[in-house]
């Protein structure tokens, strides 16, 4: 049985408690390297007397920024994410390199963030909604690629999609039960956010593995 939102957030916060030097300079990293490559080509369409003008911000710069998005942030977010499910198995040290450990398995770390994102936005061309329950529905991918190297990435999002059955709707609340702390987050500029992500992907780490434990025996 899944432990209560109070339970699992407990949990973290035991993980967290005295802990919380790596994962926040991790956050810090993962945050600045996104925010130095942000500058990615947009197409800009807008009407004067009924007439379309379409601008454009390409430029080298927002070319490479692109390119590093796609080839090195993405995979990146691969990582990011499992050190918090290492951090709760007890590996507390060395946040920020393992930040960089998807270059171990590049093909692997870019491949599954690569088609999660994609078939999350190609559902997300219908309406937000679906989207939304696909991205629940795709959410322990990474999790369980770690845990089965064996899997290939269709497998790993197959299997992310069966952990999921019935569990979306209380993932979104869990996630939902974030957003004061996100609120107040934003009144010191975003810098709570350095705190208030690693406590809700420790949170949601812990949730995986109570999910893990209730999956039939292979």
């Amino acid at each position: 049985m899944i432990s209560s939102f109070s339970e699992l957030k407990n949990k973290a916060l035991g993980d967290l408690k005295g802990n919380w030097t790596q994962p926040v300079l991790a956050t810090l990293v993962y945050v600045l390297i996104a925010a130095i490559f942000s500058d990615t080509p947009y197409v800009k369409h807008t009407y004067t007397n009924g007439i379309q003008t379409t601008q454009t911000n390409f430029t080298v710069w927002s070319g490479i920024c692109l390119l590093v998005s796609l080839f090195f942030i993405l995979p990146m977010a691969y990582s990011y994410m499992l050190i918090f499910l290492d951090f709760i198995r007890g590996e507390k040290e060395k946040l920020v390199g393992k930040l960089f450990s998807f270059f171990k398995n590049y093909g692997r770390a870019f491949g599954t963030s690569f088609m999660v994102i994609l078939y999350t936005i190609l559902w997300s061309l219908l309406l937000v909604i679906p989207g939304i329950i696909k991205a629940l529905a795709y959410s322990m991918t990474y999790f369980i690629s770690k845990d089965h190297p064996e899997y290939n990435i269709d497998e790993c999002i197959e299997a992310s999609k069966q952990m999921m059955d019935g569990h979306k709707g209380e993932l979104f609340i869990l996630e939902l039960s974030f957003i004061g702390w996100i609120l107040l987050s934003i009144l010191t500029l975003g810098i709570g956010l350095l705190w208030v992500n690693p406590y809700m992907e420790t949170t949601i780490a812990h949730y995986y593995e109570e999910l893990k434990a209730e999956q039939p025996a292979e």
